[in-house]
């Protein structure tokens, strides 16, 4: 038995198929658009349908950019004393009470040039301040009262 096909005809030639390796008819092949193999047709692999679909521009862009608003006030709230306290004094006096609760730590400043750590008790009113323990050293007019629990929420607007 030949290795050549006996059916001849005229201006056809022999070639190769690239994937099985057998001779065939150059009318019985086809060139693969994927590979650019020389196959026997029918044993073809066509491209699947889903290699052609495009896909839709992505608008990404955000419509109004800005970022979130800053906060009004943040961070601790600091004011000062308006009169002098003795040592052992647990009322003091300061500017304004406004954004302080009962039970924020405060410090306060002492003549000696240490911060006092303590807890209010009480708000008396805009202007006085009823603290959990007692001063241990005495405190200036002027001196700074800083509440560090006092942070304020972040507004956005």
């Amino acid at each position: 038995m030949s290795i050549f096909p006996r059916k001849v005809h005229d201006g056809d030639h022999l070639v190769v198929d690239d994937r099985t390796g057998f001779t065939i008819w150059a009318r019985d092949s086809v060139k693969e658009a994927l590979t650019g193999y020389r196959v026997e047709r029918g044993r073809d692999d066509p491209r699947h349908p889903q290699e052609f679909l495009r896909t839709r521009a992505d608008k990404q862009a955000a419509r109004d950019p800005r970022p979130p608003g800053v906060a009004l006030t943040t961070g601790p709230l600091t004011t000062e004393t308006t009169a002098a306290a003795s040592a052992g004094a647990t009322v003091i006096a300061v500017t304004s009470t406004v954004r302080m609760q009962d039970a924020d730590v405060l410090l306060v400043g002492l003549t000696n040039g240490d911060f006092f750590r303590v807890a209010v008790l009480a708000i008396n009113s805009l202007t006085s301040i009823t603290l959990a323990a007692a001063l241990p050293e005495t405190m200036a007019n002027g001196a700074q009262v800083v509440d560090v629990s006092a942070l304020s929420a972040v507004e956005y607007g």
